[in-house]
């Protein structure tokens, strides 16, 4: 499964601009890494630099990957600018449509799929937590790990959908 996902990322023609985003990247070299080739070490190294990216970016994969595809310049939307959808080049259709398919693959992965996935000898969790490098000892951890992605806003909601977090200055004194 891994393997399909990477090769498909790698087969985009279309929308290929997308992968130049860090999240993406980071989720491909991810699903090379864990591919073939690498030890135990460098597949949990590669995800943990997965799950760096994806809190220090999105938290909403599913939406993130939407709006790249929606602000991407590819020769598609070019096109689409220009032309009627009679005009533009049916291979360039077919193209699209194959890249659109595999980023909606790619949105609905399930991380905690992902996780099971990568974990060496699809042993997750390990009979023994204190053993994983990294593990921080908080008991049933591993078998808790499920990133649950927010469905997307309505369009045009934009962020207004999600409530504001005050900022620390915002914040009553806590007495």
């Amino acid at each position: 499964m891994l393997k399909e996902f990477r090769r498909s990322l790698g087969s985009l023609s279309v929308y290929r601009n997308t992968l130049h985003d860090p999240l993406v990247s980071a989720l491909r070299d991810c699903l090379t890494t864990a591919s073939g080739g690498y030890d135990e070490l460098e597949i949990i190294d590669s995800f943990h630099r997965f799950m760096f990216t994806y809190f220090s970016t999105a938290q909403d994969f599913p939406a993130h990957l939407v709006n790249l595809v929606l602000h991407d310049d590819n020769p598609f939307s070019r096109a689409a600018e220009i032309m009627t959808f009679n005009e533009i080049d049916p291979r360039l259709i077919q193209a699209a449509v194959r890249d659109l398919q595999i980023l909606g693959a790619i949105k609905n992965l399930d991380m905690s799929v992902l996780a099971i996935s990568l974990w060496p000898q699809n042993k997750f969790p390990p009979s023994n937590p204190d053993s994983l490098p990294g593990y921080c000892g908080e008991p049933g951890l591993a078998t808790r790990f499920t990133i649950k992605f927010r469905p997307a806003a309505a369009p045009g909601a934009g962020m207004g959908a999600l409530p504001p977090r005050p900022l620390r200055s915002d914040r009553p004194p806590v007495h």
